[in-house]
């Protein structure tokens, strides 16, 4: 059950990382390229 739980949030904080890390991303080339 606790497996399960994990799971569950574990998807959730990927797909936040991985939102986080293409807003990051997209940073970082605007100011390279500006």
């Amino acid at each position: 059950m606790h497996r399960s739980r994990r799971t569950a949030m574990r998807r959730g904080l990927t797909f936040l990382e991985v939102v986080v890390a293409l807003v990051l991303l997209t940073g970082l080339a605007v100011v390279v390229l500006g």
